[in-house]
């Protein structure tokens, strides 16, 4: 089932709930209680300007009152000030550190503006002085969730269970913890949620997607049902549906849908997205092509349909187009991990090595949560012979992704690659870790190309000849393998077979091979992490 991301631009439905309420003057902010009861009644009237201007006369009379500037901090943030209200909010923690409802107001401004990690600091803080913060409890686990910390999140959101229903983002990010840790049932019970609460047809496709992310489309479908019941109309459940049937590989069908929905007047960048991928997964190139550029036209500013582009073109080895696509994705302001990260996989396959490197430590950045661009660094460092760099980079790759068998795979590579000048007992664990990994899933074709190569360099030319022959089976284009089998059958006495191979690779040298790809993750649509709010 192709891995799906869906975006959307939820707001966190409790802030208007929780940014609110009399600050509160400690004894030393005494003094500002009448002027603050004038600024409140203003706000209390729905007039915030002049909330904020009485706010900022008290500040003038007292400017180190904390009461005030929370105040101040709340009058902001009900105007959509968030960047302007954090100071004063931060400023009143530091004065008064005990103001719980002020650290909490401040989390929630962070979280609206994408700052996770800062969210995360502070709702700690509000949860050690309170641990009974219902609220506090709920966006910390619904931080947790994003960031894929699915343990802690449930243990958070649990207890809150009923407040978390009635927030369409703490239900998705319970839901798709309750996928991560195998309790299937509790996540399809939580994502009804979004149907019996009339949270409306964006968040219902939403949790319709989660589903689809965990294997799931009998959720997803059913989701969708209900949203249609519901918004029988609506061009948000129209492209949910298509979403589905990509993913189901019905892409004729999903195609059909997109094409209906255009021809009703929609006129929505992602649609006319999922429409591309739809002409590339049926091999028509030059439509799929055509409507991305239609896409790029309705968001010019999104790095997305750039970085989208740009992996249909890397997927057809057109090389050149899927760098300046990929160029132009990162240029753009709003560029994220994805973005970076198929430029670093571009750049690679165009043996351009530093640049990959230099690529794929961004997209590390951006989102260390993402194995790829961690895996494509340490291919790039060892490619660059910076082979302790590329040890430590896949170690930690080994340590932080465990189920990744790729890491495993590109350290076993590594370890028997001759640069490196490997001691005897590493090249016997390099050949340990292939062997694994084969044991496991014997169409490696990377797998059975480095093993073979090493048995060839090491005088094993026997040894090496089912793996060579393996490979190019596998990979019947790849002119390297073709190379190295001629060398085996060379120095196993066979030199008929072997001038065959030659011939094959010379052929190959002429056409053009195939460049190996790291990883068997094809890129696909709305590949942006979830974590990639970026874009």
């Amino acid at each position: 089932m192709t891995r799906t991301e869906w975006r959307h631009r939820g707001t966190f439905f409790l802030a208007v709930a929780a940014i609110s309420g009399w600050p509160g003057a400690n004894a030393q902010d005494r003094g500002t209680d009448a002027c603050l009861a004038l600024a409140n009644e203003s706000a209390q009237r729905g007039d915030l300007r002049a909330a904020e201007s009485k706010t900022r006369e008290c500040l003038r009379l007292a400017p180190d009152a904390a009461s005030v500037l929370a105040y101040l901090g709340v009058i902001l943030t009900k105007q959509d000030r968030l960047s302007e209200a954090n100071p004063y909010l931060e400023k009143a923690i530091r004065i008064d550190a005990s103001r719980t409802s002020t650290r909490f107001n401040l989390a929630l401004n962070e979280f609206r503006l994408g700052n996770l990690e800062s969210a995360a600091g502070n709702l700690e803080s509000v949860l050690q002085r309170q641990p009974d913060h219902g609220p506090a409890a709920l966006l910390l686990g619904t931080i947790l969730a994003q960031k894929g910390e699915c343990q802690r999140a449930v243990a958070l959101l649990e207890p809150v269970g009923e407040l978390a229903r009635r927030q369409p983002d703490s239900v998705a990010a319970l839901s798709r913890c309750y996928y991560v840790t195998g309790q299937r049932n509790k996540a399809r019970h939580m994502l009804g949620a979004l149907v019996e609460q009339s949270q409306g047809p964006e968040w219902i496709v939403v949790g319709a997607g989660v589903a689809l992310q965990a294997n799931d489309p009998e959720t997803a479908e059913s989701l969708l049902s209900a949203a249609r019941s519901q918004y029988p109309n609506d061009p948000r459940v129209t492209y949910g549906e298509a979403l589905v049937q990509y993913n189901a590989g019905r892409f004729a069908e999903s195609q059909a849908t997109l094409e209906r929905s255009i021809a009703a007047g929609v006129r929505e960048p992602d649609v006319f997205d999922l429409l591309a991928w739809c002409w590339h997964r049926q091999a028509h190139e030059l439509e799929a092509a055509q409507v991305m550029q239609q896409a790029i036209q309705l968001e010019p500013s999104s790095a997305i349909r750039y970085t989208h582009l740009a992996q249909m073109l890397l997927e057809q080895e057109n090389y050149s187009k899927a760098f300046v696509a990929a160029q132009k994705a990162t240029e753009l302001p709003a560029a994220g991990a994805a973005a970076w990260r198929v430029r670093a996989t571009v750049e690679f396959a165009m043996s351009m090595f530093k640049q990959a490197a230099n690529s794929a430590a961004k997209a590390v950045d951006l989102d260390p949560h993402d194995p790829d661009p961690l895996l494509l660094l340490g291919a790039a460092q060892q490619k660059l012979f910076r082979y302790a760099e590329a040890k430590a980079t896949l170690e930690k790759g080994m340590r932080l992704f465990p189920d990744q068998a790729r890491f495993s795979l590109q350290y076993g590579k590594l370890l028997l690659d001759p640069g490196g000048a490997w001691g005897v007992a590493e090249q016997a664990s390099g050949v340990a870790l292939l062997e694994s990994a084969l044991a496991r899933d014997g169409s490696l074709f990377e797998a059975h190309l480095a093993l073979g190569h090493y048995l060839v360099r090491t005088g094993s030319a026997v040894r090496a000849l089912p793996h060579l022959a393996a490979a190019v089976k596998l990979s019947p284009r790849d002119a390297q393998a073709h190379l190295l089998l001629a060398s085996a059958y060379r120095l196993a006495g066979r030199p008929a077979d072997a001038a065959e191979e030659i011939r094959l690779y010379r052929t190959l040298q002429t056409t053009g091979p195939a460049a190996s790809q790291l990883g068997d993750e094809k890129p696909v649509p709305h590949a942006a992490a979830a974590a990639d709010k970026k874009q």
